[in-house]
């Protein structure tokens, strides 16, 4: 990713994380889980968007490159909506390796969380990475977490190697099917419970998340 690119991420997101989240809902969809994931936003906030996404997935990446950074500057920043991220691997094995790290970053450095999520997610569209070749081994996952500061790389190491999020990860594949997940990036907005909320599915323009938002927001007071 070039540096350009990267320092107008961090300066769109890097303040945006909050630890303070929890909850979990049943409804029509089935059961969605909120708590002990990453959240970019007030853990109060009246809008929820959950987002399902791959670390191996170009969609995803251009989500988190164009649109996310303008929902953060739009919705986040004022407090209307927050981002829970819910890692899954789609494609395989460095995808799952990656989810695991991200879950890891999250407990340990949430303040630097989402410059790392932003950076491992980017690598897979470059030319010289390909899925699942390894890009996102123990070794190679500490090396490009080096690059972000405040993230401690022997933590992602060590959580790839013995992989302690694997129910967490089979949790939220499972709930993202139950909201109609088929691919990623997926998303479900809402503000009094998932079954009244918004499903989006793939790399949509702004706008249409900007309408669904809008929407449960209005629906919110």
């Amino acid at each position: 990713m070039r540096n350009s690119s990267r320092r107008k991420y961090i300066a769109a997101i890097a303040t945006g994380a909050s630890t303070g989240l929890a909850g979990c809902f049943s409804n029509d969809g089935g059961k969605l889980t909120l708590d002990s994931r990453p959240v970019l936003g007030d853990p109060d906030a009246p809008v929820t968007m959950v987002y399902w996404s791959d670390y191996q997935c170009p969609f995803c990446a251009r989500f988190d490159r164009e649109t996310l950074p303008r929902i953060k500057s739009n919705y986040t920043d004022s407090g209307d909506v927050r981002v829970v991220l819910k890692p899954i691997a789609v494609f395989g094995v460095d995808s799952r390796r990656a989810a695991h790290a991200a879950h890891c970053v999250w407990n340990d450095s949430p303040d630097s969380f989402w410059e790392w999520h932003h950076n491992i997610g980017q690598q897979t569209t470059r030319d010289d990475v390909d899925r699942n070749t390894g890009w996102a081994n123990a070794d190679s996952l500490a090396t490009l977490t080096d690059d972000i500061s405040g993230v401690n790389s022997n933590v992602v190491r060590t959580c790839v190697e013995n992989k302690p999020h694997t129910t967490k990860l089979t949790t939220d594949t499972d709930e993202g099917k139950a909201w109609g997940l088929e691919g990623t990036p997926h998303f479900l907005m809402f503000s009094e419970t998932p079954d009244s909320g918004t499903r989006l599915s793939g790399a949509q323009p702004y706008t249409r998340f900007a309408n669904a938002l809008d929407e449960q927001l209005a629906n919110s007071t």
